[in-house]
């Protein structure tokens, strides 16, 4: 009879509203919403000749989605974030990164560890004299994956 494996243990849960992004060594603030933390695994259907019952699945290519982080404008944080984009923008070099989910204790649970990291997009809050609404500023991220490499 073959081995059942013990039921893990949850009190380790990664928590969604705790997280902690690092931007090449910078901590750039706390953020409200991470998006985008997605591997895309494309296959290749191959038909070898004379098999006619079923089709082999072979492994394609692996891609990442963006990265899109968004919060609240702040004294502090939005400052670091404008001052590491302005170093970015001149820098053709990929950059690293990280983001950490926190659980309920503010220790890391889960790090993906982001390798070859573009800053693509940074977008500053939309300004109305006329909304009570707060200030949101979004940056987006491009990079080479999180996986690790095996």
């Amino acid at each position: 009879m073959p081995a059942v494996a013990p039921i893990p243990d949850r009190s380790r849960l990664a928590i969604t509203n705790r997280f902690l992004v690092v931007l090449d060594g910078i901590n750039i603030g706390g953020w409200s919403k991470c998006d985008g933390l997605t591997v895309n695994l494309t296959l290749m259907n191959y038909t070898p000749l004379g098999t006619n019952t079923y089709m082999p699945i072979l492994p394609d290519r692996v891609t990442y989605d963006k990265i899109t982080l968004s919060r609240a404008v702040n004294d502090i944080d939005s400052k670091t974030l404008l001052e590491w984009l302005g170093k970015r923008a001149n820098n053709a070099a990929s950059g690293t990164g990280a983001i950490a989910v926190m659980g309920s204790d503010r220790l890391p649970v889960m790090t993906y560890q982001l390798r070859g990291v573009y800053p693509t997009k940074y977008k500053g809050p939309s300004l109305d004299a006329n909304s009570k609404g707060i200030a949101i500023e979004t940056l987006e991220l491009a990079h080479e994956g999180f996986l690790p490499e095996v």
